[in-house]
C-alpha cells in the first residue's frame, strides 16, 4: 500500500481521494487511463502519478494514458497538445487515438462515447485494466437521463466501481466522490485542465440536466444524490439477480455462433421473452433497446414470414432472421472484405491463432488418452456457460501441417456419427448456419484433409480415438462480434523516461 508519509503533504480531502484510488488499483500492475484532459481525468492522472511515486517501496505499476481525438471541436488539436504536455510532465506514456464519428441514431454524445470505448478496446494490452474518472454526479445525471428516456431497471442501474470490459476490467475509483470534491483537489494542487465550451451548451441533454435540473434538486433536497444513488444500486441488484436466474436459460438457447432460436421464445410470457431478448442483445454487443424497439424486432423480424429475410438496424448493427434464428451482424457486414479462400497456417508451437475479420481466436489444448473422459465431461458445461464452440479431434501426426481455411470445400464430407456423405453446403443447411455466416466459419485442415469446424462437426478423419493424443479445440469468439475496425489513426507520444519492470 501507499506510504502514508507522502499523504501528510496534502489536506485530509486529498488524502481521502488518494486512498480511494490506491484501494481500487491494488493488485493491478498495468493501468490505462482514459484521459480527456478535463477536470475529472486530470485529477485522476495526478493522483495516480502521486501514488506511483509513493509506491516505490511497496508494489509497482505501469501507467499509460489514452486521449481520443474526436475532431468535433475546432480546439481538438490544442487539446491533444495539452494532454501531451500533462503526460510528459508526469512521465506517462500517452496514446492519441483519432476517430471519425458517424451519425448515430441516439445522437452525437452516444457516438462519441462508443468511439471512446472502441478505442480503449483496441489498444488494451493483456492484463491491463481501464481507469475512468466518472464520479457520483455523473451517476446521478445518468439516472435522471434514464428516467427521461423511460428506461427500465437496466437503464437506471448504477455504475459499478468495477465492471468487466472485453477480457479486461474497468475501474472507476472516484465514483463515490462529488464533482465539487474533485474541483477542490484540482484547485489545491494547482492543476490545469481543458474547459470544453460544448459542456456549456444546453442543447445536449446531459448539459441541460447538469445546468438547469440537478442544481435545483440538490438545493431542495441536499441528500438527493445519495438517495438517487441508492435507487440506482437497487435497480442494479435487481438486474444482477435476473442475470443470474436467466443465465442458464439463455445458455441453453444460444447456438455456438451466437444465433438465438425463435421457436422456444414464442410460448413464453412477454415479460420473460423481453428479459431474455435484452440479455441476448447485450451479450452480442447491442446497446439496451427501448421497449418499442423490442416490440418492433419481435413482431416485424422474429415473427415475419419464414421465407422472408427481414432485418432491424441498431445504429451500426443489424438484427437479421434466417429460418427460425435471429443473428446480430455489423450494419456493413455484407460489404466487409470476405475471408473466403484465406488459408492461415497454425504451427504446432502456437496454442492460439487469431482469426481475421474480428472472428476471435482459435485455441487448442493437447489431451492425453487417459485424460479424455475427464475433459470430455467438462465440454458440454463449458460450452453452455461460455457460448464457446468446442470440439475434440485427433492430434495431427508429425508429417501433417495444420491450417485454418474459410469458404467452400469440394466433394462429399463424411461427418463423424453419420452414415452418408454430404456436401458442405448441405451440411450448413442442416446445421441452420445462415448464408452470410458460412464463409466466416473456420475450417480445420490437416494437409489437404478437412478435420473439423469447431463446435459444429468433426469429420471421420478427425475422429478422436481413445488410444491416441487428442486436441481440445476452442473457438473463442469476440465478446462483441460486431466490433469493426474503426477508421482511425493511433500514435504514441512522450514515451516515459523510466518504465517499471513488470512480471510476465
Amino acid at each position: 500500500m501507499v506510504n502514508n508519509d507522502n499523504f501528510m503533504k496534502h489536506s485530509a480531502m486529498a488524502q481521502m481521494l488518494q486512498k480511494k484510488v490506491d484501494a481500487a488499483i491494488v493488485g493491478h500492475v498495468r493501468l490505462l487511463l482514459a484521459f480527456s484532459g478535463g477536470l475529472d481525468s486530470t485529477v485522476l492522472l495526478d493522483i495516480l502519478t502521486t501514488l506511483r511515486s509513493a509506491s516505490k517501496n511497496a508494489y509497482k505499476f505501469y501507467l499509460r494514458a489514452m486521449h481520443v481525438h474526436h475532431g468535433l471541436s475546432k480546439s481538438a488539436n490544442n487539446w491533444v497538445t495539452h494532454c501531451e504536455q500533462q503526460c510528459k510532465q508526469r512521465s506517462v506514456q500517452l496514446i492519441v487515438y483519432k476517430v471519425k464519428l458517424k451519425a448515430a441514431m441516439e445522437g452525437i454524445e452516444a457516438a462519441a462515447r462508443s468511439a471512446r470505448y472502441q478505442a480503449l478496446h483496441e489498444e488494451l494490452m493483456q492484463g491491463e485494466v481501464v481507469l475512468t474518472a466518472q464520479h457520483k454526479d455523473d451517476e446521478v445525471e445518468s439516472l435522471l437521463l434514464g428516467i427521461k428516456r423511460g428506461s427500465g431497471p437496466a437503464g437506471l442501474a448504477s455504475m459499478s466501481e468495477q465492471t468487466s470490459f472485453s477480457c479486461n476490467r474497468v475501474l472507476r475509483p472516484l465514483l463515490t466522490c462529488r464533482r465539487q470534491v474533485l474541483m477542490s483537489y484540482a484547485d489545491e494542487s494547482g492543476l490545469m485542465w481543458i474547459k470544453d465550451d460544448s459542456n456549456e451548451d444546453d442543447r445536449f441533454d446531459r448539459n441541460f440536466m447538469r445546468m438547469h435540473i440537478f442544481p435545483y434538486l440538490q438545493q431542495r433536497w441536499p441528500q438527493f444524490s445519495d438517495a438517487a444513488t441508492r435507487s440506482a444500486q437497487l435497480c442494479a441488484e435487481q438486474e444482477a439477480l435476473l442475470d443470474l436466474l436467466l443465465e442458464d436459460t439463455l445458455a441453453t438457447l444460444l447456438l455456438p455462433y451466437g444465433a438465438l432460436p425463435i421457436q422456444p421464445l414464442i410460448p413464453l410470457s412477454a415479460t420473460l421473452r423481453w428479459a431474455l431478448l435484452r440479455r441476448w442483445l447485450a451479450s452480442q454487443g447491442v446497446s439496451m433497446p427501448s421497449r418499442q424497439q423490442l416490440h418492433h424486432l419481435w413482431q416485424d423480424v422474429a415473427l415475419s414470414r419464414r421465407d422472408a429475410m427481414p432485418q432491424f438496424i441498431f445504429d451500426t448493427l443489424q438484427l437479421r432472421r434466417f429460418r427460425s434464428l435471429l443473428s446480430i451482424l455489423p450494419a456493413n457486414y455484407t460489404s466487409a472484405v470476405p475471408v473466403a479462400n484465406q488459408q492461415l497456417p497454425w504451427t504446432t508451437s502456437a496454442e492460439w491463432l487469431p482469426l481475421p475479420q474480428y472472428l476471435g481466436f482459435l485455441m487448442r489444448k493437447l489431451v492425453r488418452a487417459e485424460q479424455y473422459m475427464q475433459q470430455a465431461q467438462a465440454i458440454s458445461h463449458f460450452q453452455a456457460r461460455q457460448y464457446t464452440p468446442v470440439s475434440v479431434i485427433c492430434a495431427p501426426q508429425e508429417y501433417e501441417h495444420v491450417s485454418v481455411r474459410f469458404g467452400s470445400v469440394c466433394g462429399l464430407l463424411h461427418i463423424n456419427g453419420r452414415c452418408h456423405g454430404r456436401t458442405l453446403k448441405k451440411l450448413w443447411q442442416e446445421l441452420a448456419v445462415p448464408p452470410w455466416q458460412r464463409i466466416r466459419m473456420p475450417l480445420i485442415f490437416y494437409n489437404k484433409t478437412l478435420i473439423a469446424s469447431p463446435g459444429l462437426f468433426v469429420t471421420r478423419d478427425g475422429e478422436a480415438q481413445g488410444d491416441c493424443a487428442q486436441w481440445m479445440l476452442y473457438w473463442l469468439q469476440s465478446p462483441s462480434p460486431l466490433q469493426g475496425n474503426s477508421l482511425r489513426e493511433s500514435y504514441v507520444t512522450d514515451r516515459p523516461q523510466q518504465l517499471y519492470c513488470l512480471p510476465y
